[in-house]
């Protein structure tokens, strides 16, 4: 028999014939890469459609697809479309055990571009707010593969506590725990939860947020992630009343991902936060820390006001105008909390300076803040935030110190009594804070007395929306 050849050549003649503006707007409605590739391939002046007019065309693909920074040649944004979508196609069979495969690499570092490249478009959703298609690939890069898995189940082979992953893997999966979070999507299983129980429960003295050397302790934020992601979304049926006031929860109440193009840059933080920390009695916290492997088949401990029937806690924060020097910030505060961050050095000499007998807060560099929240009854904080080196690339992280209060009901002075420290990270974007509480002047065993805290923004209640309503 034989072969019908007249077909194709029309085909390609069609082609050939029509203006390389009108074979661009046909090939813009190809949405799979390979039928693209196909129709590339049919002639000549399909090729010089996908490739002709310097490039045009692949700058048009990326902006449907990415984020677009400004000023990016267009056959640069051919090659870098070419290469995230080849590796993105293969995130489902990539395992990030280390980060140090070579598709893995190749991966991490398309999720870091992806994530400082966000919000460079012009993209607006429904709402007219501002949107980055970026995030849409992040996200399904979480749901449909291993990026934000934490850790992985230990084996005889490769202990758990022998495991290195790359710093950027550790990096990526902090920016990305908004995903890690969220109970509404098909969350990974939780794995390692009673290591990152004993670590998150650790006290200040034997593992602290920052080292000696300023660096960051990555694998403790993470496993703090672990800890609450657990909570958040595998523990519903051992009666736990979180996930079900979750559910409760809208949507721009949950923990989210940042709203802006990430900036090394230290700004007051959006106003209205929830959260919640966890606590063990002093004896399970005595026995876990001393323990080899944690309290595994114990207790997981206490989620913040359980006891009260509410296990979320509110936070409404106000940061202090530029010039005021009227700022609440106590010695005994700055003691427990060195928001200067100063070094061992620079704090023995203030000491030397106590003995003498003068007293005062060092030089703070940062934004001061006041804060009411509730949780089985209405607090007060204080506290600054710092910035920090960017890390592994990402810019934007701070840290956050603050100390919740009370006021004696008679004198109005503060109860130091009932102090509550808090340290933590505010993680890339200004939307989730992860760290560490403790008991000022507590002493379990040499050790202090704490637990692990986060906090996300969340939108303004109704109250305070309809009050902004009639302002305006």
């Amino acid at each position: 028999m034989l072969r019908d050849t007249a077909q194709p050549q029309i085909s390609r003649m069609a082609f050939n014939i029509l203006p390389i503006e009108l074979n661009q707007g046909i090939a813009s409605f190809i949405a799979d890469d390979r039928d693209l590739c196909a129709f590339r391939s049919i002639c000549s002046a399909t090729r010089n459609a996908i490739d002709g007019d310097k490039f045009s065309f692949w700058r048009s693909r990326f902006r449907e697809h990415f984020d677009l920074v400004k000023g990016v040649e267009a056959e640069k944004l051919r090659r870098r479309y070419q290469h995230r979508m080849r590796h993105m196609r293969h995130n489902d069979t990539t395992r990030f055990s280390k980060g140090s495969e070579r598709q893995s690499k190749s991966l991490l570092n398309i999720v870091k571009d992806l994530i400082l490249e966000s919000f460079n478009g012009d993209s607006k959703d429904v709402h007219g707010r501002p949107m980055s298609k970026n995030l849409q690939h992040l996200q399904r890069l979480a749901l449909h593969g291993d990026i934000v898995k934490m850790f992985r189940p230990a084996s005889k082979h490769l202990p758990m506590d022998e495991v290195r992953e790359s710093p950027l893997l550790e990096v990526l999966q902090l920016v990305l725990s908004h995903l890690s979070l969220n109970f509404q999507m098909d969350a990974p299983e939780v794995h390692c939860f009673e290591a990152s129980q004993k670590m998150t429960y650790a006290s200040v003295e034997a593992e602290p947020i920052f080292k000696a050397s300023g660096a960051v302790n990555y694998t403790w934020l993470r496993h703090t992630v672990n800890f609450f992601k657990y909570h958040f979304t595998q523990c519903a049926d051992r009666n736990s009343l979180l996930p079900h006031f979750l559910a409760d929860l809208n949507e721009d109440e949950l923990p989210s991902a940042w709203t802006d193009k990430l900036v090394d840059e230290v700004v007051a933080l959006d106003r209205f936060w929830k959260g919640t920390y966890a606590y063990q009695d002093m004896s399970d916290l005595r026995e876990m820390r001393a323990s080899d492997d944690g309290l595994q088949g114990q207790s997981d401990g206490h989620l913040a006001d359980e006891d009260m029937k509410d296990p979320i806690q509110t936070l409404a924060l106000d940061f202090a105008q530029a010039g005021d020097r009227d700022l609440f910030w106590p010695i005994a505060f700055e003691d427990h909390l060195n928001a200067a961050f100063q070094t061992k050095r620079q704090k023995s000499r203030r000491a030397q300076l106590r003995s003498n007998g003068s007293r005062s807060v060092p030089s703070i560099n940062g934004l001061y803040f006041q804060g009411r929240g509730t949780d089985d009854e209405e607090f007060l904080s204080a506290g600054w935030l710092n910035q920090l080196p960017t890390q592994q690339g990402i810019p934007g992280w701070k840290r956050m110190t603050m100390m919740k209060y009370y006021r004696c009901e008679d004198t109005g002075a503060v109860d130091v009594d009932a102090l509550w420290a808090y340290e933590g990270i505010v993680l890339p974007g200004n939307k989730i804070i992860l760290g560490r509480w403790w008991a000022p002047g507590s002493d379990l065993d040499g050790q202090s007395y704490s637990g692990p805290f986060i906090l996300w923004n969340v939108a303004p209640p109704k109250s305070e929306r309809a009050d902004s309503v009639m302002e305006g």
